[in-house]
């Protein structure tokens, strides 16, 4: 627990600092305003005494069943009604994983399923991901960290279900694929994808998209994000059934971006990443969508491509992060971003969508601004979100709108909408509103925070999750 307390100082120290940033963004965000439905779709257990600290959703291949992962070390399949059952124990000490407390930016983060998990005789059948912290006990890391101390290791396992329509999980000990040593306790395993829009014959069929943070503490202080021969602050591409990594335990695909580059690792497919929170795929243009969060001043929603540098840490967003390239330190975050290099380089991939961490939506009273969340609205039936990319910031629970089929004319700000939900009370409210009232009548405290993670499902809804609760809900028409 040490790693936390120091932890929580850096953090405490980083939110006194942001208010003195400079604004690039002095004009509030999100003027216009869209109102939808919401509803209670699902309610999760609690978890250790405490409501489930729901992270991520996805669908389950040739079902019409969720997929919900808890931080705190559980899986849970919820079917078409909306009834939950547990499916896996993550954190149970008889799989041997290592998982330690969830705490934070500590835990299960995401969770995969293998496109033929429910096609018996494929390679693929039963096999499901999990991305999570662990702690470094006689492990020895795939790929090192700089730092003298480590916090703990992010690990991606393999479980193999017997037989995939079994209420709980059947199957035997998880395969380690790929262990990282990470730093510090934040910004380390983040989400991770199949492609949920390409068929058997495509090329990433069965490649798995994995993000990794920076490795935390502020600045990434060691350069990670820009060094190729380091897998923090990047998105990798594998294919979790081959065998001609470094560690045999998953392939290299041979279209990556950086194949054959000295010093370079192949499993590379995207660099200059700081958090990345979650992926989406557009089904109409096929665009790879991301979140990644900011550190002095903007939060930003990218658009990715193979080989794609996205900038951090010599930039955040569309403006020039100040510093040492040899070394950052807290006092960089005094200068927050330097307003006057905007875009000025033409090798880096910025941002079609940004916020900054002055504006009024992005605070609640809570410390912090992240952004969270992601979904590509097409055919939900929701007229008023129809062609947009939804995004949201984590803290303050807002949800943002800005529309998928004029990315490349953003310039980062003008266009962004602030999305409102009427619950069937006549009112426009905020997610917070919503679950601060829902706590209420539960007769607990409500809470200052949201915690939102949003993603879409196979059934091309988007479902909203949050740390307090338990409850699931859907967007719905008005």
């Amino acid at each position: 627990m040490k790693y936390f307390a120091i932890f929580w100082v850096m953090l405490s120290f980083s939110i006194s600092l942001l208010a003195e940033t400079r604004d690039p963004y002095p004009e509030p965000n999100a003027q216009e305003v869209i109102v939808v439905g919401v509803e209670e779709f699902a309610a999760l257990p609690n978890y250790a005494d405490k409501p489930a600290q729901m992270k991520n959703v996805i669908s389950e291949p040739g079902t019409d069943n969720l997929i919900v992962n808890d931080m705190s070390g559980m899986l849970y399949r919820v079917d078409s009604t909306g009834s939950a059952t547990t499916y896996l124990e993550v954190a149970d000490p008889k799989w041997g994983t290592g998982f330690g407390e969830s705490w934070r930016e500590v835990g299960l983060h995401s969770v995969a399923l293998n496109p033929d998990f429910s096609q018996e005789g494929e390679p693929g059948y039963g096999k499901l991901y999990t991305w999570m912290d662990a702690s470094i006990g006689d492990s020895v890391a795939d790929y090192p960290s700089a730092a003298a101390e480590p916090s703990h290791h992010s690990v991606l396992f393999e479980w193999t279900a017997n037989d995939v329509h079994s209420a709980q999980y059947d199957g035997g000990m998880p395969r380690e694929v790929l262990r990282i040593e990470q730093p510090f306790p934040n910004h380390n395993a983040s989400a991770m994808a199949f492609n949920p829009l390409v068929s058997t014959g495509d090329y990433d069929y069965g490649l798995l998209y994995l993000a990794v943070g920076d490795g935390g503490g502020a600045g990434d202080q060691y350069n990670a994000s820009q060094n190729l021969s380091l897998p923090h602050g990047k998105i990798l591409l594998i294919d979790p059934l081959g065998d001609n990594s470094a560690n045999g335990n998953y392939g290299i695909p041979a279209n990556n971006p950086f194949i054959g580059e000295t010093n370079t690792l192949p499993e590379i497919y995207a660099y200059g990443l700081r958090n990345l929170q979650q992926f989406a795929w557009d089904s109409e243009t096929g665009a790879l969508i991301v979140t990644d969060l900011g550190q002095a001043a903007v939060e930003e929603i990218n658009l990715v491509t193979a080989g794609d540098n996205l900038g951090w840490n010599h930039w955040e967003g569309s403006f020039a992060f100040p510093g040492n390239p040899e070394g950052k330190s807290w006092r960089n975050i005094l200068d927050g971003v330097d307003d006057t290099q905007v875009r000025s380089d033409p090798s880096i991939r910025y941002p079609i969508a940004e916020y900054d961490h002055r504006d009024p939506l992005g605070h609640t009273g809570a410390s912090g601004t992240a952004v969270t969340g992601l979904a590509v609205v097409r055919d939900s039936g929701i007229t008023e979100l129809e062609g947009y990319i939804l995004f949201g910031d984590l803290v303050s629970g807002e949800v943002f709108a800005v529309p998928a089929d004029k990315q490349h004319l953003y310039n980062g700000q003008s266009e962004n909408r602030r999305v409102l939900f009427d619950d069937g009370s006549g009112e426009a409210k905020t997610l917070l509103q919503i679950v601060q009232e829902a706590r209420v009548e539960q007769g607990l405290e409500p809470p200052p925070r949201m915690d939102l993670r949003f993603a879409s499902g196979a059934d091309n809804q988007v479902y909203l999750l949050n740390k307090y609760d338990g409850i699931i809900r859907r967007i719905v028409a008005p």
